[in-house]
């Protein structure tokens, strides 16, 4: 049991997020760092008076203190946002740019690049400036030829498009939440890729993690162990297909593919054990080890791309060799933790939205506080058991706290999570220890040993391990997909799980009597949607690329229409599943309960939408109350008369110029109309 006054650094750590997260649903165009100054000012006269007159009663200074540090954290957000800087590149008429690539992921012949600028071209002029950027580049390429690469291109850049489809995916929030505000599209012919001479030490590692990649290269000939060496010691998925990428995240183990804490825990391990025959207890000595264990991290951690979840499992790691061995002293892990996430949101308040962040720090506190209670739960007299309890506790304490965001994101939960718990956490050290000493034995000259060896071993280990995931994989109800959580459901589950690590440290039932009344609360919540869903009936179009794609909603079952037959569930999916869709049918004179399709038209209950021929003229409608047209492609004039029509909608299988003809003439008839390409799907 521990009280508020050993972990100062939660109160501290939550008003500076709502902070940051005020300033992401609202924002503010008016600078407020003097308010904040002003603010500032006034706090620090009010804690003065209050110990020289002891007047000032203490809630009301504690609120004041709270309500500053939600205020830096608005601020900090605020004054971050780069586009809002003088030197912003956004902020010049330039006609071309140059800009180093800091990351690539490649897809087939096109590369999706985020480029950080540096300079742009205006006038003949030559003018330095900041900004990252999102750019589209097609080509062929690798991903060792793009990053740490300049690249230079014309301006053509545009902001980035928000979300046309609901619940569609959102360019332009995601990008945001990376201070990103420009993307482009660039073709072979726009631009050119040139060597970039930067930062020496940046440079050093580029060229070492070429090295190292290169290294496994000669040794791994199978793909799918390439792309797990890559991801799980030098951070980059660059060679997983998509196959292998799935398995994992059906069986929970995604995590063990990206650098984190797991990853930099094992590390630091293995310096301990390395560190461990040092015997002397000499003060030079043991602050050399500690040094030198710091040093060591944080290299592995800009080797491996230095991402949130690293960055705080390095920044923990360095506070406990510190207080072991520099300063040797005991510290709260609770304060760590949280300290290490104040550290990094001021460094970079975005890192807020990152979901490896998210993820990192939510399983890092399920496993710190509900491990140790589970692990009460068993005891066997036998060791091996006991190891293997263990996994599996840390397992469950790590989806408590994470299970919502993970449903949430990706609309699936693991439920062999606790099995490939018991498989990752002992493959994850076997591999990570075998792949360096693969590296640091090649470096050492020694190929020999790694060609007739140790190459062999970590390869099989690989080969043992995605067969492992694969096999988890295949298990009946290995994993359950399509499950919807909104944003209500994700908070009401985090308050639940708070009421519940309150009651167990206070241990006052009145908090676990509260945690029910929440449940109880979320309970009620979903059986009122399940009861909208059941009655509802609407019919949605959305905007598809060349295409016309309509889903009917009635009750529990969907209706969906494509008229190029494609799939389209990279569209419509989780749209339909936030309806609660059970039942999925693809549309050809099809009929059920009050829905009806028939071509050319669709009615659901007293709504009628008339679309798919070309001629309008020669057809008999049923009548209704709410009658709309849709203009397809096949539309490139309008109807004799638009007066019967309550809604006119322009589709997405319109191409430019057709969209353009059609407005013309709504726009002389004076019509109101909805076009899906500009204001999103109806």
């Amino acid at each position: 049991m521990f009280n508020r006054a050993e972990i100062p650094i939660v109160r501290i750590i939550i008003s500076y997020s709502i902070g940051i997260l005020i300033f992401n649903f609202v924002e503010v165009s008016p600078r407020i760092l003097p308010f904040a100054i002003i603010f500032t000012t006034g706090l620090i006269l009010m804690i003065s008076f209050s110990f020289y007159q002891r007047q000032l009663k203490y809630p009301v200074l504690n609120a004041s203190i709270l309500l500053f540090w939600i205020i830096v954290g608005f601020t900090r957000i605020q004054e971050s946002q780069i586009q809002f800087q003088q030197n912003h590149f956004s902020h010049f008429d330039f006609e071309e740019f140059k800009g180093e690539i800091i990351s690539a992921k490649i897809y087939g012949e096109k590369a999706n690049c985020q480029v950080d600028m540096y300079e742009v071209e205006s006038n003949g002029e030559l003018i330095n400036v900041k900004g990252r950027a999102y750019i589209k580049l097609v080509g062929e390429f690798t991903n060792d030829s793009l990053i740490g690469k300049s690249l230079i291109g014309p301006n053509k850049f545009y902001e980035p498009k928000e979300a046309k489809n609901p619940y569609g995916y959102d360019q332009k929030s995601q990008l945001r939440n990376k201070n990103i505000f420009h993307t482009a599209y660039l073709k072979p012919n726009q631009y050119t890729i040139h060597r970039y001479e930067r930062n020496p030490f940046i440079k050093w590692l580029q060229s070492t993690r070429v090295y190292c990649i290169n290294v496994f290269k000669k040794y791994i000939p199978h793909a799918d162990n390439l792309g797990v060496a890559a991801a799980m010691v030098l951070g980059t998925r660059d060679y997983i297909s998509e196959d292998l990428m799935a398995a994992y995240t059906d069986t929970g183990s995604i995590h063990v593919l990206a650098v984190s804490g797991l990853h930099v825990g094992i590390v630091s391990g293995l310096i301990l054990f390395l560190f461990s025959f040092i015997k002397s207890n000499k003060t030079a000595t043991r602050i050399c080890k500690g040094l030198a264990s710091i040093v060591l991290i944080w290299f592995f951690a800009f080797l491996t791309g230095a991402a949130p979840a690293v960055l705080r499992a390095s920044l923990m790691f360095s506070l406990y060799f510190m207080a072991k061995d520099i300063l040797r002293i005991q510290i709260n892990v609770y304060n760590v933790l949280l300290s290490t996430a104040f550290v990094l949101l001021i460094y970079n308040p975005y890192f807020i939205f990152n979901i490896g962040f998210q993820f990192s720090y939510l399983a890092l506190i399920g496993i710190v506080f509900f491990c140790p209670r589970i692990q009460k739960w068993f005891y066997s007299p036998i060791p091996l058991v006991n190891k293997i309890w263990t996994l599996v506790a840390v397992s469950i304490a790590a989806q408590i706290t994470v299970f919502p965001l993970s449903i949430y994101y990706f609309n699936k939960f693991a439920s062999s999570f606790w099995l490939s718990g018991i498989v990752t956490a002992p493959f994850a050290i076997l591999l990570l220890s075998v792949g360096l000493a693969v590296l640091i034995i090649e470096y050492s000259g020694l190929h020999t040993l790694n060609e007739l060896l140790v190459g062999d071993i970590f390869n099989c280990l690989l080969s043992a391990f995605n067969a492992s995931i694969h096999w988890i994989q295949s298990l009946p109800l290995s994993h359950i997909d399509n499950i919807w959580f909104d944003k209500w459901n994700v908070f009401i589950l985090y308050v639940f799980s708070m009421l519940l690590m309150v009651g167990f440290t206070y241990l006052k039932g009145k908090f676990f009597v509260y945690a029910s009344l929440v449940l109880l609360f979320n309970t009620i919540y979903n059986f009122h949607k399940s009861n909208q869903q059941l009655i509802q009936k609407k019919i949605t179009i959305y905007d598809s690329y060349n295409n016309t794609v309509i889903d009917i909603f009635e009750g529990l079952t969907c209706l969906s229409y494509s008229e190029n037959d494609e799939d389209t569930s990279f569209i419509n999916q989780r749209n339909q599943m936030a309806h609660g869709i059970k039942e999925k049918l693809n549309i050809k004179n099809y009929q059920t309960g009050s829905a009806k399709y028939v071509f050319p038209y669709i009615i659901i209950k007293d709504q009628l939408l008339i679309f798919g021929a070309e001629d309008l003229s020669n057809y008999e409608f049923p009548t209704s109350k709410k009658t709309t047209l849709l203009l397809t492609s096949k539309h490139h004039h309008l109807p004799k008369s638009i007066d019967p029509f309550d809604k006119i909608i322009l589709d997405g299988s319109l191409n430019y110029k057709e969209r353009k003809n059609l407005k013309r003439q709504l726009q002389s008839l004076k019509a109101e109309y909805h076009c899906v390409k500009e204001q999103g799907a109806f």
